[in-house]
């Protein structure tokens, strides 16, 4: 795994993360790891926007 962090990568985390949002560290580049639930939590504006709310 590269070291670079690209769009394609953090798209496939909050895809894999909207497919199955179980909290947890979710790798997006060697050595960079990011727990979407915990960063969803912490923002008030993607509160509301999970899996579950989905219409």
């Amino acid at each position: 795994m590269s070291k670079a962090v690209t769009d394609e990568r953090v798209n496939a985390a909050v895809s894999g993360y909207l497919d199955d949002p179980t909290p947890g560290l979710r790798l997006i580049a060697e050595g960079v790891a990011v727990d979407l639930a915990a960063v969803i939590l912490a923002n008030v504006h993607a509160r509301g926007a999970g899996p579950d709310e989905r219409p």
